[in-house]
């Protein structure tokens, strides 16, 4: 897989960007940005994005269809695997779109898609990841649950993160090994031996 980026330093969302240029990125595009003014996670929820963190997107159109739900999983697995070497503490995968550090998270991921009848016309993957705690700290909302790569930012540590997560997604992409990602996964499940209480409509189970 061969990349080529489109570097921003202030936009919506880069998905969104993605969602509106897309017939004019090739394959491979990484949409990056240094700010985002509307972030957005799964449901349509509010993601915080300010400076000191890693707002990309890659743009697949390509994707075998046999593949197309574990894009999420996979991605998952690539971050988590990328930045075991700077993280100081317990790395897991909970929910499939978040990656955590000592419980608390570091990374969201959104995969968004279009399709034209049965056709997979594309994946946005969007991946979100605190390299450097705010200036400010993080949000009240997050302040609890949020942590990052490093207290402070240092020249160059953002381009080694995106290097590296974007290098191990593309090996377990081009090489897109179902089981490995799975087995993967479950090492780092945050959940495995908890309680959860999920919300189906009206009811609780």
């Amino acid at each position: 897989m061969k990349f080529n980026f489109v570097n921003l330093d202030q936009i919506d969302s880069t998905n969104e960007y993605v969602k509106r240029n897309v017939e004019n990125l090739t394959d491979g595009t990484v949409v990056t940005a240094k700010i985002q003014t509307n972030g957005k996670g799964r449901m349509g929820r509010r993601f915080i994005s300010p400076d000191g963190g890693i707002y990309m997107t890659l743009v697949l159109k390509d994707v075998d269809k046999k593949n197309f739900e574990f894009i999420t999983p996979m991605t998952a697995v690539a971050v988590a695997e990328a930045i075991a070497p700077f993280a100081n503490g317990k790395i897991e995968i909970k929910w499939v779109n978040d990656v955590l550090i000592n419980g608390k998270k570091v990374c969201g991921i959104l995969c968004e898609s279009q399709f034209c009848g049965e056709k997979l016309q594309y994946v946005a993957v969007g991946i979100g990841i605190n390299v450097s705690v705010p200036k400010n700290g993080f949000d009240k909302d997050i302040e609890d649950t949020a942590t990052a790569l490093t207290e402070t930012e240092t020249i160059g540590f953002k381009k080694i993160i995106i290097t590296a997560v974007i290098n191990r997604f593309a090996e377990l992409y081009d090489n897109f090994d179902i089981e490995y990602v799975l087995n993967q996964y479950r090492k780092r499940d945050s959940l495995v031996g908890k309680n959860v209480m999920v919300k189906v409509g009206d009811d609780i189970i």
